[in-house]
């Protein structure tokens, strides 16, 4: 999983979890001038050396944010927090040669989220918040049936999905 801080990301299912499985994705994903900011996992010591900058956040020794940079890894664990909640709220089976398509459909979530600004409290110096709109299934069925042919697409009276009789 690869997430970029207030945008995309991308997931794939891997084999292991070795250093030379890992490197050719994270190549093909990111850009060499990029920061990588990962956990202590040790496989990324060797994948780090290929990007411009790299910081690991190592939980373990009671790390969480390394102020002097600016590296967390909080939004990694956002994507993996969303990731899990659809794996375990939303999924009830999941056969092993579907999953890279459920992951597919977390990530598109993700990554068509809508961002809204918010005030946090109406007192002198409160500050903006900014909170992430999810996409509802509605919405996402409605954009992809949007240019089905012969099927016109309704909302129903409880606010489902329909379609007219024919």
């Amino acid at each position: 999983m690869a997430v970029e801080r207030g945008g995309d990301m991308r997931i794939c299912l891997i084999p292991d979890a070795k250093g030379a499985t890992v490197k050719p994705i994270l190549d093909r994903w990111l850009d060499p001038s990029s920061t990588l900011t990962t956990d202590g996992n040790a496989i990324y010591k060797k994948t780090g050396k290929g990007y411009s900058c790299h910081h690991a956040v190592i939980h373990s020794k009671k790390q969480f944010a390394i102020p002097a940079t600016g590296a967390h890894i909080d939004t990694a664990e956002a994507v993996a927090s969303q990731v899990a909640r659809a794996l375990i709220g939303v999924y009830n089976i999941l056969p092993y040669e579907h999953l890279q398509s459920y992951l597919k459909e977390v990530a598109w979530r993700w990554n068509h989220r809508t961002r809204t600004q918010k005030l946090r409290k109406r007192k002198p110096g409160s500050r903006l918040r900014t909170i992430w709109e999810p996409v509802y299934v509605s919405a996402q069925m409605r954009d992809l049936l949007r240019h089905a042919v012969g099927k016109q697409l309704r909302q129903s009276r409880e606010f489902g999905l329909c379609w007219p009789e024919a």
